[in-house]
Formats: structure tokens, C-alpha cells, sequence
């Protein structure tokens, strides 16, 4: 069953018509019941809501920043204390090789001279 062109055309008006006509709801998003302000009021509230939740996410970053922080600090304190310890450790057995050992160093020092002596 073929169409005439005057139905066609008629067809074709009526399409247009509708959709000139309905164009400016499905730009908007196809909010067909809401107006204008409507819409704005509910772009405002999703913005404050946002911004709420990216000033949450801010909050929790800086209580993360200051946690590692102070770890940070915990953990300097710690290899502080570990490298005093070690050094008093070398100490002390530094003083004990040298204790026993200072007839070595002392012939190590004359040979040094001696070497030195002689080359010129």
C-alpha cells in the first residue's frame, strides 16, 4: 500500500512540527516534566555535593599526610637511637683493638716514617 505524496506530505509536516516543538526538552536532557529553574536548582545541589564530598576527600588526605608523618618521625627517632647504639659499639670495640694492638701501630708508624725517609 503505497502513500500518495499529499499524505506524505502531511506526514512530514506533522514530524517536524514535533519535533521543533519538543527539540528544546530533549536538549535539556529529556527532562520533560521539569522547567528551566528546576533543572538549575538540581545543578546546584549536585555541584554542593560534589564540592562536600572533594572537601571530605581533602580532609582525609591531610589525616593521611599527618599519619605518615608521624611515622615518619617514629621511625627517625628509632634509626637514631639504633645508630647511637652501634656507634658506641664501635667504639668501645675500637678501643679494645687499639688497647691490644698499640705495640702493632706503633711499629706501623715507625715503619711508615722510615719508608717515607728513605725516599727522599
Amino acid at each position: 500500500m503505497a502513500l500518495h505524496d499529499s499524505e506524505t506530505a502531511q506526514i512530514t509536516t506533522h514530524v517536524s512540527e514535533h519535533v521543533k516543538f519538543r527539540s528544546t526538552e530533549w536538549m535539556a536532557g529529556g527532562n520533560m516534566g521539569r522547567s528551566l529553574p528546576m533543572y538549575e536548582i538540581e545543578i546546584r545541589e549536585r555541584v554542593l555535593r560534589v564540592v562536600r564530598e572533594l572537601r571530605h576527600q581533602r580532609e582525609l588526605m591531610q589525616q593521611g599526610f599527618e599519619q605518615v608523618d608521624k611515622h615518619f618521625e617514629k621511625l627517625g627517632r628509632h634509626l637514631d637511637a639504633r645508630f647511637e647504639n652501634l656507634i658506641r659499639r664501635l667504639d668501645r670495640f675500637l678501643v679494645f683493638r687499639f688497647d691490644d694492638n698499640a705495640g702493632r701501630y706503633g711499629n706501623i708508624h715507625i715503619k711508615i716514617i722510615t719508608i717515607n725517609s728513605r725516599g727522599r
